[in-house]
């Protein structure tokens, strides 16, 4: 078993390696930095584009690595980790194929920058992986750090569905893995309301 993150050089900032960290030391397991590259044509071209593609293919991956490398440095003392790369035509699904070869127990993704330091946005990649992922999906906010420690507590939405029985079932079957104690939040949303204004109805 180990922790899956999905990395790329210069795509997304550092929080998704972050969280694997603490994630992966939180488990007792190893880390797996994975890089997902484009797939080659499966016609050769007579200009040699498709060799070039390749080429450029893996300098991304051997360049991927390495940045993770220099990051996860001093962030990963007494955890294992290896770094793996593949070709694919989609990143979500060659991440799925990586995440069932190894066992993985959960899919770690950094959150695009766009959204604010306290927003997690979600690209293409991490919404096709949170509907179609066997093991569960970690997204990070765009600047999460984590140098030392495991995670501390686990917070779980239910809404009094059947569905929610079944997803508080499972965040406490984690919670106990990770052995942190568990939250459960509920939330009343309320629609708009209409304030007449002081004056009344009829003067308007």
């Amino acid at each position: 078993m180990t922790v899956v993150v999905g990395y790329r050089a210069g795509k997304v900032g550092l929080s998704g390696l972050h969280l694997a960290v603490r994630i992966a030391r939180s488990l007792k397991t190893s880390l797996t930095v994975a890089t997902v590259v484009p797939k080659p044509w499966l016609t050769p071209s007579l200009a040699r584009v498709d060799a070039e593609f390749e080429q450029w293919a893996d300098h991304l991956a051997e360049d991927s690595a390495r940045e993770a490398q220099r990051y996860l440095f001093a962030l990963s003392e007494g955890i294992e980790i290896n770094y793996r790369h593949l070709p694919h035509r989609s990143v979500s699904s060659g991440l799925i194929e990586l995440a069932e070869e190894l066992g993985a127990d959960v899919v770690v993704l950094g959150s695009l920058p766009s959204g604010g330091r306290a927003q997690v946005v979600v690209g293409t990649t991490a919404d096709w992986l949170l509907h179609s992922s066997p093991v569960p999906v970690a997204i990070s906010p765009p600047e999460y750090r984590c140098h030392t420690g495991t995670l501390t507590r686990l917070t779980c939405a239910y809404s009094a569905t059947a569905e929610s029985v079944e997803v508080l079932r499972r965040g406490l079957d984690y919670a106990d893995r990770f052995d942190v104690p568990v939250r459960v939040i509920t939330f009343a949303v309320r629609g708009k309301t209409m304030y007449p204004p002081e004056v009344g109805l009829d003067a308007e």
